[in-house]
C-alpha cells in the first residue's frame, strides 16, 4: 500500500494509454503510491512521485522519453512491471513498454508546487489576553495544486523584515526570527538573503479540499503594549506587515526553488482590534475580549 497522504481539482488534457499490437492486445496500467488523490490512476503527477506501471501480457523493454527515472520490480527477463519516479522539475514524460504482443505507452504531466496557502488550524482557539491588543491563530500551510501529491516535497521558510507603521513603526525592519516564538525555528544561516532559513519539513498528509501539508502548524501572533497602543478608545492605530517566502524541493535534491512570496500582517484599528492575517487566513480579536490560548501556543 503506498503513503496515506490524503485539493480541488484542475482539469488537465490527461494523455490516455496508446498501445499497438496483435492479438493478444496488451495493457499496460498505472498506480500512483499515493492514495490520495482517490484517483490512483492519474496520469498528472507532483513532481517527485512514483508510479507503479505493468504491463501485460507477459513482459516488455522499457524506455522513457522525459525526465524523470525508471527501476524495475523484479529481476526477471522480460520485465512486466517497473517503478516510475517523477523528477523534480515539471514535464511531459512518455513510458513506453515494448513487448512480445506490442507496444504502448502512457505520457504523465508533472507539475511542480505552484503555491502555498495557510489555514487555521480547526477547532483551536485564538491566542488573546484580555485587556492587550493581541491575536494569534495557528494554521497549517498547504502546498498546491491540489489533485497531485508531493509527499516526497520539503519545504521551509525565508526569514524576513518587518515593515510597521503606527503602533508597530517601533518594529519596523526588525527580522521576523527576532520574535521569540519563531527563534528555535530558525536554524540555518543565509549568506546570501542576510536573514535565516527554517528547518527542511516535509510534507506528510493530502488532502484533496486543501492540498498538501508537513503535519506541523505555523504560529502566527502578534501583541502590543498598552505603553504602544493605549488602553481605550481611540487606540493607537499600526501596521506590522512581512513578505515571506517559502521554498522547496524535493527529497534526496538539491535544486531549490523558490514560491510566489505571501503576506503576514497584523493591523490595530482604532477600536482595539487586532486583525492578524497570513496569507489564506485572517482573524481578529478585541482589545477586551476574554482570554483565550490553544495548548502548547509558542508566544
Amino acid at each position: 500500500m503506498g503513503p496515506d497522504y490524503n485539493g480541488s481539482t484542475s482539469e488537465v488534457g490527461s494523455p490516455v494509454e496508446s498501445c499497438h499490437a496483435d492479438e493478444p492486445t496488451p495493457t499496460l496500467t498505472s498506480e500512483t503510491y499515493a492514495t490520495s488523490p482517490a484517483d490512483r490512476a492519474r496520469l498528472k503527477l507532483g513532481v517527485g512521485e512514483q508510479v507503479t506501471l505493468v504491463y501485460a501480457p507477459g513482459g516488455a523493454s522499457w524506455s522513457i522519453a522525459g525526465d524523470g527515472a525508471i527501476s524495475f520490480n523484479d529481476g526477471d527477463e522480460p520485465i512486466d512491471a517497473i517503478t516510475f519516479t517523477a523528477a523534480e522539475v515539471a514535464g511531459s514524460v512518455t513510458i513506453t513498454a515494448d513487448g512480445e504482443h506490442g507496444s504502448c505507452s502512457l505520457t504523465f504531466e508533472v507539475v511542480a508546487p505552484a503555491n502555498i496557502t495557510v489555514y487555521k488550524r480547526s477547532g483551536t482557539p485564538l491566542k488573546h489576553e484580555q485587556g492587550m491588543v493581541e491575536c494569534g491563530f495557528e494554521a497549517y500551510a498547504y502546498l498546491h495544486p491540489n489533485d497531485v501529491n508531493f509527499y516526497r516535497v520539503m519545504i521551509r521558510e525565508k526569514d524576513s523584515r518587518a515593515t510597521g507603521s503606527g503602533s508597530s513603526s517601533r518594529l519596523s525592519g526588525v527580522w521576523h526570527s527576532s520574535f521569540e516564538h519563531d527563534r528555535e525555528d530558525y536554524t540555518i544561516h543565509d549568506p546570501a538573503g542576510g536573514g535565516n532559513l527554517s528547518e527542511w519539513v516535509g510534507m506528510v498528509h493530502h488532502a484533496e479540499r486543501y492540498g498538501s501539508n508537513t503535519g506541523g502548524y505555523d504560529t502566527i501572533w502578534q501583541r502590543l503594549p498598552n505603553n504602544v497602543t493605549g488602553s481605550a478608545v481611540p487606540f493607537t492605530v499600526g501596521v506590522l506587515s512581512f513578505t515571506i517566502v517559502w521554498q522547496w524541493k524535493v527529497m534526496g535534491k538539491s535544486a531549490v526553488t523558490s514560491l510566489p512570496a505571501i503576506r503576514q500582517v497584523h493591523t490595530v484599528t482604532d477600536d482595539g482590534k487586532m486583525q492578524t492575517r497570513k496569507n489564506g487566513d485572517s482573524r481578529s480579536s478585541n482589545f477586551d475580549d476574554e482570554t483565550t490560548t490553544p495548548v502548547n501556543f509558542l508566544s
